[in-house]
């Protein structure tokens, strides 16, 4: 490797990788995995083809990548694991759980990528500009780019996208987002490769609700017809969908229109597992038979956690586990010292240690997680501590001081039935009788 590409190297994983991209490097680097492996996981990982390029150089240098390790080679198939399996169809204005939102984002490009620490950077726009008091951004598309159905993308596709994600009778998930922010009229089209985006009302953190972070924004052509999402190969990605059977499987092969250059791999096999079939997965994974899983939960997947045969990439994320209250009805929860005083039975830092083993970080009742810069510093609200004898004078202000029943209706994913069991049996401190009702993720979403 010359001295000008050396510095850009360590200049990206200085600057710009985060930690699960440097330990991939790492493990190359040191001979803990071959050049063939690090293609696979660096590609998974969002490594761009320049970067796994640059590694690769790096290790021939390193005498003990190249005693295991012969010349890389590309091509092979990623084979990956989707716990639970989407609940409803495939829609990306639709997305609203975590199976979909996987299965699209394989294939689905935005207009802004965001990396790790939140860094924002270029997708499918290049630049990004706002008018003196952020109420209008312009922001400029990458040309030379093609859909997968041939069609060339420009400014067209992107109004037609975010009209629909913004529209309120799209049914469009993204309308938390953007509600208050943007709206259909404000999508504005200046040329081929260029939109304007005037807001209702000034928003600084435009570039974000641009970004992968709202999920819904993959970029869709403007004459995409909803329902031909899964049968009709129409992203922009370095891998198309071309199988899709509904809770078993996917399969996505190269795309060698991709703007970004020839993808490493040859394409990606997916395998859809119910949230109850962790362990299925989780034998799959160790017998070899796939070769990831997205994401991983210490309440259905503890055979992976200290196996020797398992790498587990961690990574700072603002995934959170909340159990929902509905106050818009007649019932106790309705009253604010009600839910403070359920909040203050939570012995918080005992449920970092035996719910996720220390895999977690107290939230302090909100979803904004300290992986946001913004969380950085003093908080504006101190964070609770489990005070029963608080909890139970603000049951008495609310006029509960002899408790009440309800019942609790959550979903089974991840840790939360086992967190709901905590709260059914920290709040009898406090005279609640709650019951529970478990409901899988279709179930619960449609409102049974």
């Amino acid at each position: 490797m010359d001295r000008e590409g050396r510095r850009k190297f360590e200049d990206y994983r200085r600057n710009e990788a985060g930690p699960v991209e440097n330990t991939v490097i790492d493990e190359l680097l040191a001979g803990e995995m071959d050049r063939s492996e690090f293609v696979k996981r660096g590609t998974m990982f969002g490594l761009s083809a320049s970067v796994i390029g640059a590694a690769l150089v790096a290790a021939g240098e390193a005498p003990m990548a190249s005693a295991r390790a012969s010349r890389a080679q590309a091509g092979g198939r990623m084979r990956v694991g989707i716990i639970p399996k989407p609940v409803a169809a495939i829609e990306p204005h639709l997305f609203a759980d975590q199976g979909g939102l996987e299965t699209g984002s394989i294939c689905g490009e935005h207009l802004i990528r965001i990396h790790p620490g939140l860094r924002i950077g270029p997708e499918l726009a290049t630049k990004w500009t706002p008018n003196a008091n952020a109420s209008i951004w312009t922001v400029k598309l990458r040309s030379g780019v093609k859909f997968q159905n041939g069609q060339p993308f420009g400014a067209d596709d992107v109004v037609a996208t975010y009209k629909r994600l913004t529209d309120p009778k799209s049914g469009s998930q993204a309308l938390s987002a953007f509600k208050g922010v943007l709206s259909p009229a404000g999508v504005r089209k200046v040329d081929n490769l260029t939109v304007a985006f005037h807001l209702d009302s000034p928003t600084a953190s435009f570039p974000y609700l641009l970004s992968s972070t709202v999920y819904q924004s993959i970029v869709l052509p403007a004459n995409y017809k909803i329902g031909t999402f899964t049968s009709t190969p129409q992203t922009t990605g370095a891998f198309m969908l071309t199988s899709y059977t509904p809770g078993v499987s996917a399969k996505y092969d190269r795309f060698d229109g991709w703007w970004g250059g020839r993808a490493p791999l040859d394409g990606v096999d997916v395998t859809f597992y119910d949230a109850s079939a962790a362990a299925a997965a989780d034998a799959a994974l160790l017998s070899g038979s796939i070769d990831l899983i997205g994401q991983i939960q210490l309440a259905t997947d503890r055979a992976l956690f200290g196996n020797s045969k398992v790498q587990v990439f961690q990574a700072a994320a603002a995934t959170h586990r909340e159990v929902c209250m509905r106050v818009d009805l007649p019932n106790p929860l309705h009253d604010y010292r009600v839910r403070q005083a359920i909040a203050l039975t939570l012995d918080r830092p005992g449920l970092v240690k035996t719910l996720f083993k220390g895999f977690a970080q107290i939230g302090n009742d909100t979803p904004f997680a300290p992986a946001y810069p913004s969380s950085v510093g003093p908080p504006a609200v101190p964070q609770r501590h489990m005070d029963i004898a608080k909890a139970k004078q603000l049951m008495t202000a609310a006029g509960m001081a002899k408790g009440f029943s309800l019942e609790l209706t959550t979903e089974q994913t991840g840790e939360i039935p086992q967190l709901a069991q905590i709260i059914q049996r920290s709040v009898k401190q406090i005279g609640i009788k709650m019951s529970l009702k478990i409901l899988t993720p279709t179930a619960y979403f449609a409102g049974s």
